[in-house]
């Protein structure tokens, strides 16, 4: 395959499905002689159990952020105070600063 067609979208994904199929092929089970899914599969699954997870993940960090400013909007916290907040916040402060 020459480098320009692997650089296409349709020359990663062969060299992806290859290099997939090798590696199926090598992790066979010596017992059974079976083989790790194929690829389609996993990304199946990935898109059926990931990615609402991920969406979801999303929808509290946007409600995480939407509490954080009516906390500091309850408070009557100014831009400035709300970023020495996050500047002297400890390591593991919940959340994001804004407009992160």
């Amino acid at each position: 395959m020459r480098s320009e067609d692997r650089a296409s979208p349709e020359g990663k994904r062969h060299l992806q499905d290859s290099w997939v199929e090798t590696g199926r092929h090598a992790f066979r089970d010596p017992k059974s002689g079976e083989t790790p899914p194929p690829l389609s599969t996993l990304e199946e699954e990935h898109a059926r159990s990931v990615r609402p997870l991920q969406a979801l993940a999303a929808e509290a960090r946007q409600l995480e952020r939407r509490v954080a400013e009516l906390v500091n909007a309850a408070y009557r916290l100014t831009a400035e105070e709300v970023a020495l907040m996050w500047r002297t916040a400890p390591l593991r402060m919940p959340g994001e600063p804004p407009g992160v």
